[in-house]
């Protein structure tokens, strides 16, 4: 008894042998006439591209050769690849006029050219003819190489149209493999691969959408403040808060008006924009806040969303830092025989709105009197100077050298104690030249800021 089982299993172990290695032929063979009938209907679609208008066939391509020269050299790798197209092969009809046309997509098919689907329908056909993981790699790779191109040539490319476009070609493939009575399998396999393009279309949008919503939220970034941004992506809106105590610094480039004059248009915004550049990075390194240029004018304030102690000191710092590249600056084009600008700034403490305008191009902007005097102390300082209201000097005295100016009339203010910052003191910077702190002063903004530090902003 025994041994009739060991027989039994025997034949049978041999039985699905057979079967195996005979199915095997038959799937290779179902590949093999399903591509070749499929190139048989793709070789009368390229036929047809070699005779659209002569402006299409002489527009020349990314690779550098005309649409004609393309389009002939993919009919020799076709019939490279699939021996069997011959001139005695039976006529097909053009199923991708009629795939075209029934997609609506609004372009007159005699008129329009298709040199990406016909790359990526080249490599459908060779991954239907093998099978193998190889050429479905080589598929899927085609397929993102040519919807990065089309995407960049239309942003309003969606996944939406590109699965209504393969659904379609997926039903002309069908019928035209029904109409050759092949059997259900030869339509089975044309509907994983459209699966298989299907997954990597959504993946290719997906992952293109991710990354325009990140540069979206670089760009607000970069626009706006980060808590700013943060909010109006959080809410829609920012409301606008009141901030009762920041340092608001205004420098203007002296003499502008008439270097510009004096200057070609493309080295004018360079320089300025060198300029702004640098006081960006200083404003960055003090974690102080730039609100915005107005043509030659650049406006910082500190104590927006994170109050210090030491921000009048951060403020102060940033003005010095300023003129020192400044002075760099002058030197650097005296050395070059070219002219140059000089820079004045004011600063002044107290309370400012903040909060953003605009709907369509998003502006944060901070308002009030403070805003006003610290405009108007830039106006009445003098060329390389920092103009600083009395009180907010009285308080940088122990760590900045101040110089008294007196009483100085301003508009809408009537006449207002000033005093200058000329440097860093002695005993606050590197070799004592007042121009560069040492480790003592940022000990001293840490002590001051170990006292207050609480988040506060528009909206707050």
């Amino acid at each position: 008894m025994t041994g009739r089982i060991r027989v039994a299993t025997a034949l049978l172990f041999l039985a699905v042998v057979v079967v195996v290695f005979r199915l095997c032929p038959v799937a290779h063979s179902l590949r093999e006439q399903t591509s070749q009938l499929l190139a048989e209907y793709f070789l009368v679609h390229l036929q047809a591209e070699l005779k659209k208008p002569q402006h299409l066939l002489e527009h020349i391509t990314y690779e550098g050769i005309s649409f004609e020269e393309l389009t002939r050299e993919m009919i020799d790798d076709l019939k490279r690849d699939f021996s069997g197209l011959t001139e005695e092969m039976p006529r097909r009809r053009n199923l991708f006029r009629t795939w075209w046309h029934r997609s609506r997509w609004g372009s007159d098919y005699d008129q329009s050219t298709f040199k990406l689907y016909n790359q990526l329908f080249m490599a459908r056909l060779r991954d239907l003819q093998s099978g193998t993981r190889a050429s479905r790699d080589a598929m899927i790779n085609r397929m993102h190489q040519i919807l990065e191109v089309a995407l960049q040539r239309n942003r309003n490319l969606t996944y939406q149209s590109i699965l209504g476009g393969e659904t379609m070609m997926l039903a002309e493939l069908r019928r035209a493999l029904s109409q050759e009575r092949l059997p259900n399998r030869a339509r089975d396999l044309l509907l994983s691969q459209n699966q298989v393009l299907s997954y990597e279309s959504f993946q290719f949008f997906d992952r293109a959408l991710k990354e325009s919503l990140r540069k979206a939220d670089d760009l607000l970034h970069t626009i706006l403040p980060e808590p700013v941004a943060d909010e109006l992506k959080a809410t829609g809106r920012v409301a606008p808060g009141l901030i009762e105590d920041s340092c608001v610094l205004f420098a203007d480039m002296v003499q502008f008006a008439s270097i510009a004059d004096k200057m070609p248009p493309e080295e004018l915004l360079s320089e300025l924009d060198y300029c702004f550049s640098h006081f960006d990075r200083i404003a960055e390194r003090l974690k102080i806040e730039k609100i915005k240029t107005i043509g030659d004018a650049y406006m910082c304030a500190s104590g927006l969303f994170q109050k210090r102690a030491s921000d009048p000191l951060r403020i102060a710092l940033c003005g010095l830092r300023m003129m020192e590249f400044i002075r760099r600056y002058i030197k650097s084009r005296s050395r070059k025989g070219k002219i140059s600008w000089d820079l004045r700034i004011g600063i002044h403490q107290g309370p400012v709105i903040a909060g953003v305008v605009g709907n369509s191009r998003f502006t944060f902007d901070i308002w009030g009197d403070t805003v006003n005097v610290a405009s108007r102390l830039e106006a009445t300082s003098e060329p390389h100077h920092i103009n600083l209201s009395a009180p907010l000097a009285e308080f940088l005295s122990p760590y900045f050298v101040t110089s008294e100016r007196g009483q100085v009339p301003v508009k809408g203010k009537g006449d207002v104690a000033m005093c200058f910052v000329d440097a860093l003191r002695p005993e606050y910077s590197i070799g004592g030249r007042g121009r560069v702190p040492n480790k003592a002063f940022y000990n001293e903004i840490r002590r001051l800021d170990r006292g207050v530090d609480q988040s506060e902003g528009p909206g707050t």
